[in-house]
């Protein structure tokens, strides 16, 4: 055998032995390199979403506020309809004992007689009492005196319904084009409205900047007469209120603390009759609001409370 022939047939034989050696090989550095990149997959998808669109989008800041807001809205209605089914449990309480139980407290001369038991209801006053101008003094006087505690107290305590009248209509025409008539309405309107800020905001607070009254209208006859008319004399009581909203949102707590900040001017308007307030607009709200939100809570609000009186939510431009 020649020397050519012997030098392949040991080539064959060598790689014939190496063989198994190889693929032994070859299977190793597969699984190395398996594990190498599912752990660089690992790596590289930990900050990434699950879905393979791309990295993870952070959050929009205004979209959590809003939605903040959205809970605080639907917290707040529960929590009224809460309170108003108390209110109306308690009342058919009262309504059951009758009207001969509270009368017996009292002997049919007394002068509670005259003007009737009220129960534990705070007097209201009447309305013909506004025809005679030392009682409309009074209760005009007392609106005045109580309106900035209504305003700066809001958030502690809610509304007085012995200063507002019967018919008393509430109106945001700039921003979220609100409009409420009726007491009942304006009352629970606002109910919802304090609960729900006090749920998104940490310690709300309004505070009042300067209060004055507004010039009257000027006289239709033009010769300043009034003809001895006690409507006319009454005319055009108006007060405008300018005030600042200061308040934290609390899912800004953790990023520390920024303080919302809202500055606006009501205008009241009292009944020429009675001195009650009869008209309450928002004449001015700076930065605007995310008044969308408030609408959208008051007409949710809407749909289960039903007192008299009409709520219209018609955007103004």
């Amino acid at each position: 055998m020649s020397h050519g022939l012997l030098r392949a047939a040991c080539r064959a034989a060598a790689v014939a032995a190496a063989a198994p050696y190889r693929s032994a090989c070859a299977a190793r550095r597969q699984r190395a390199a398996a594990a190498c990149g599912w752990q660089q997959r690992r790596w590289w998808t930990s900050d990434r979403a699950d879905t393979p669109g791309g990295p993870e989008k952070q959050p929009d800041p205004s979209d959590k506020a809003l939605h903040e807001w959205d809970r605080s809205v639907s917290e707040a209605i529960a929590q009224a309809e809460r309170e108003l089914a108390r209110q109306r449990g308690s009342g058919s309480a009262d309504e059951k004992q009758g009207p001969g139980s509270a009368g017996e407290a009292q002997s049919p001369g007394s002068p509670g007689d005259a003007k009737g038991h009220r129960g534990s209801r705070p007097p209201t006053p009447d309305p013909n009492d506004g025809d005679r101008d030392d009682d409309y003094v009074v209760t005009l006087g007392r609106v005045m005196e109580g309106l900035p505690e209504q305003i700066e107290g809001f958030f502690e305590h809610g509304l007085d319904g012995a200063l507002y009248a019967d018919g008393i209509r509430f109106a945001e025409p700039r921003h979220s084009g609100v409009h409420i008539a009726g007491k009942s309405q304006y009352l629970g309107a606002a109910r919802v409205l304090r609960i729900a800020m006090g749920a998104y905001f940490v310690h709300p607070r309004a505070t009042i900047v300067r209060m004055r009254q507004l010039p009257a209208a000027p006289d239709q006859d033009g010769d300043g007469n009034n003809n001895n008319n006690k409507s006319s004399n009454r005319a055009g009581v108006e007060v405008a209120v300018r005030w600042i909203f200061e308040g934290v949102p609390r899912h800004t707590q953790l990023l520390g603390g920024h303080v919302s900040r809202f500055e606006g001017e009501f205008r009241y308007a009292m009944d020429p009759r009675t001195g009650l307030v009869a008209v309450h607009e928002v004449t001015a709200i700076h930065p605007a609001p995310p008044t969308s939100f408030i609408a959208s809570g008051l007409a949710r609000w809407m749909g289960w409370a039903t007192p008299r009186g009409s709520l219209s939510l018609s955007r103004r431009h």
